[in-house]
C-alpha cells in the first residue's frame, strides 16, 4: 500500500469534485490510523476470548435486524436485505465505498475529532477474480442514499483488513510472476484543514443534506453548521 500526504486541501477538493471513475473506489476514514475493515470485523477483533466465525456473526446480525425491522421493510429480493441493513448502520462484513472522491472526502472529514483523516483509493484488478474481495453493487436502487452517495459495497472473503488482503495478493503475484494489476493508496488529510474542506465541499453541494436526502440528513447538516466547534 502506498501512503501519501495531501499538502494543498484546495487542490485536493478540486480534484475530488471531478474525481469520479468507475474503475476506482474510494473510502473515507475519520482517523488516518484506521485500517480498512468492515464494522463487524472491527467489533469481533475487539471482543475478548477466542476468535468468532465472522460469517456466522454476520448471519446472526442480519437475522436480528430482520426480526426487529419486521413490518417496516418493503418486499424485495433476499440478496437486497444485507445491503439495505448495512446502509442503515447494521454492523456487517460489507464495507461502504463510493465512485466519488468528493463523497469519500466528506465522510473522512465530517465527524468532529482531533485526528488526521484519510481517503483510501482502491483499484481491485484481479483481486475480484481470485477470491480476495467481491463487489456488491446496488442495481436495485434501494434507497435515495445509495444513489446520492454513488455507493456500493466490498466484502473481504478471507481477510479482516484490506491491507492484509492486498499484501497477500501482491505476494502471490510476485511468487507466480503475474502482473500486479491492483493498487491501494491511502491519502492523509490534515486535521487542520477540516473546516476549509467541508466549506469548500459545501459550495459544490456535498453535505449531509445532499448525501442523506431525508430528515436525518437535514438534522445532521443543521448540527454541523450550528453546533460543530469548527463552525459555531
Amino acid at each position: 500500500m502506498t501512503i501519501e500526504t495531501v499538502d494543498s486541501i484546495e487542490t485536493w477538493i478540486v480534484r475530488a469534485i471531478h474525481g469520479r471513475r468507475s474503475d476506482v473506489s474510494y473510502r473515507g476514514l475519520n482517523d488516518s490510523s484506521f485500517s480498512v475493515s468492515s464494522s463487524l470485523d472491527r467489533v469481533l477483533q475487539s471482543l475478548p476470548g477466542p476468535p468468532r466465525d465472522r460469517n456466522e456473526a454476520e448471519g446472526y446480525m442480519l437475522d436480528s435486524f430482520l426480526r426487529t425491522a419486521k413490518g417496516m421493510l418493503e418486499p424485495m429480493p433476499d440478496e437486497a436485505y444485507p445491503l439495505l441493513a448495512r446502509h442503515y448502520g447494521l454492523e456487517t462484513l460489507l464495507m461502504d465505498w463510493t465512485h466519488s472522491l468528493g463523497v469519500a472526502t466528506f465522510f473522512a472529514y465530517a465527524p468532529f475529532n482531533d485526528h488526521d483523516r484519510a481517503v483510501v483509493e482502491f483499484a481491485p484488478g484481479s483481486m475480484l477474480n481470485l477470491g480476495y474481495v467481491v463487489v456488491i453493487d446496488d442495481g436495485l436502487g434501494l434507497t435515495k442514499r445509495l444513489v446520492a452517495q454513488s455507493a456500493y459495497f466490498f466484502k473481504l472473503l478471507r481477510h479482516t483488513t484490506l491491507e492484509d488482503a492486498f499484501a497477500d495478493f501482491e505476494a502471490e503475484c510476485a511468487a507466480k510472476s503475474r502482473p500486479m494489476d491492483a493498487s491501494l493508496t491511502k491519502f492523509i488529510l490534515p486535521r487542520k484543514d477540516r473546516a476549509l474542506a467541508l466549506r469548500f465541499l459545501r459550495t459544490f453541494n456535498v453535505g449531509y443534506d445532499t448525501l442523506f436526502p431525508d430528515l436525518i440528513g437535514a438534522a445532521q447538516m443543521a448540527n454541523l453548521l450550528r453546533n460543530d466547534p469548527d463552525f459555531a
